[in-house]
């Protein structure tokens, strides 16, 4: 799978050992965790959930999850956000709105808003002096290489108030069509 996403390579270091060997694996794992008993108990949840973990390539499950597991937490706020623990855990907060969009007719756009916040864990942001535009910017083309870039800029589209989101949505566009990661 890392082959068919040659931009991750960079990143991920092969001499990292497999901390998962395959998703079944991996699925099996990540909802024996009490923590995400609330997604499992969730039928709708759930299937997206599944989905989610369908998107991301092994190689990204393990490189993330080998430093420290994610903790999915049901919170009160807008959409989502990824607090990256210097412990044993990161966190991604679930709020309401993004359970309500995961849980819709159309989940592709809640499935584009996690894969961006594991964007920021994968990217590390929070161990790199990095300004805020550049990591979001950063964490959105992590949707762009697994095929979920038109459901972020949608989101975007429907909430851009400022200069921020339109420098996001600018980037978003030019690398949905011209393929480039590093414009």
């Amino acid at each position: 799978m890392l082959d068919k996403i040659p931009f991750l390579k960079k990143y991920i270091s092969k001499s990292k050992p497999q901390t998962f060997g395959d998703k079944r694996i991996f699925r099996k794992e990540f909802y024996s965790k009490p923590h995400h008993h609330w997604i499992k108990d969730d039928k709708y949840l759930k299937r997206n959930f599944d989905r989610f973990i369908e998107i991301l390539p092994i190689e990204l499950i393990n490189h993330i999850w080998s430093k420290r597991p994610i903790a999915f937490i049901p919170a009160n706020g807008r959409l989502s956000c990824a607090i990256n623990s210097n412990e044993h855990m990161s966190f991604i907060l679930i709020y309401k709105d993004l359970q309500q969009i995961l849980n819709s007719g159309y989940p592709d756009r809640g499935l584009a808003i996690l894969t961006h916040e594991i964007g920021h864990l994968f990217y590390r942001h929070d161990e790199r002096n990095i300004d805020p535009l550049e990591a979001q910017v950063e964490a959105d083309r992590l949707c762009v290489m697994l095929g979920l870039g038109r459901e972020l800029q949608e989101v975007l589209l429907d909430s851009a108030t400022g200069i921020e989101s339109r420098v996001r949505i600018s980037k978003l566009t030019a690398e949905i069509l011209t393929g480039d990661m590093d414009n």
